[in-house]
Order: structure tokens, then C-alpha cells, then sequence
């Protein structure tokens, strides 16, 4: 058994790409991303998200890093006594459409999640724990506005001297 305070948090960086994981191994990367977080008693998990299935298969489709995200987050608050992590504070780090990814796992209900996921037809992960995070990094996200609320934004902002500001 844990205390909570013998806990660390969990950052899950997922790589874009093979060179982008091996990176971690350079001296310069780790000590820009993992070192300083390390010392602060979080925990720091690289996975290359964009791994091919097979060797013939180098296209990954939105569904499969879906799954793969899930999967993963979900594995690591299943497993969270034997990594000594508190599965209530898991952040996770992505670039792309993983960053949207990572984006609907902070900001979507579970609910939502799993409409999205039968239009999918996605299996079940056998763990069942919530996806839920609680921090998010998104470097260069794909995120899709709604127009008409983005439309009502920009006709209520003035510019005065080369500022925004918002009329209301």
C-alpha cells in the first residue's frame, strides 16, 4: 500500500514518430523534458504513438492512435500501485492529431467519449478506467472551432493601436 503523498504524478509524452522517441536518448532532450520533472517527483513515459502495426502497414489511422492513446492511459491508471504513480494525476503531452486526442480525453465527458468510440467501432479496453486527464501539452494541435461562435468572437473585438479588444 501507497500514501498518497509517496505518489508521483505521471506526464505521457507521445512521440510523433520513431527519431522523435529516439531523441529522449540525446543527452540535450532529456534534460529540456524530462530531467527538470523528474526532480520534481513526476514521472515521465516517451511512447512513439505512431509505431506501424506490421512492417507493411505504415499508414496509422485516426481510430488506431485513438485506441493506442486510450490504451496506454488507461493501462497506466489500471497499473498505477506497481508504478507508483496517483492515476488522479496523469497529464499527457502531444503534437498533431494527438494533441486532439489528448484534448478530447481532458475536455470530453466519458459519456461522449463512448459515442464517439462506437461510431468507431472501437473494442472495449479491458481495463475500463477513466481516461480523464488532468494536464495537457499540445504542441502544433489540430483543433476545429465551431465557426458560428468563432464568427460571433471576432465581431465583438475591436483593434485600437494594433490591440484586441474584446467589446464585451
Amino acid at each position: 500500500r501507497y500514501n498518497n503523498n509517496d505518489l508521483s504524478q505521471l506526464l505521457i509524452i507521445f512521440a510523433k514518430n520513431k527519431a522523435e522517441y529516439d531523441s529522449f536518448l540525446e543527452i540535450d532532450t532529456f534534460n529540456k523534458h524530462v530531467k527538470e520533472r523528474l526532480m520534481n517527483n513526476i514521472s515521465v513515459v516517451v511512447v512513439n504513438i505512431q509505431s506501424p502495426i506490421s512492417e507493411e502497414d505504415d499508414d496509422i489511422r485516426f481510430h488506431q492512435l485513438y485506441y493506442r492513446a486510450k490504451f496506454i492511459i488507461e493501462h497506466f491508471k489500471y497499473y498505477h500501485t506497481q508504478y507508483g504513480i496517483d492515476p488522479n494525476f496523469v497529464g499527457v503531452k502531444g503534437r498533431g492529431i494527438v494533441g486532439l486526442i489528448c484534448f478530447m480525453f481532458a475536455y470530453y465527458r466519458q459519456n461522449d467519449l463512448k459515442k464517439i468510440e462506437n461510431l468507431m467501432n472501437l473494442p472495449i479496453v479491458t481495463y475500463r478506467k477513466d481516461t480523464r486527464v488532468q494536464l495537457i501539452v499540445l504542441e502544433d494541435p489540430i483543433l476545429i472551432l465551431d465557426n458560428y461562435r468563432r464568427q460571433h468572437y471576432l465581431n465583438n473585438i475591436r483593434i485600437d493601436n494594433g490591440r484586441l479588444f474584446n467589446q464585451k
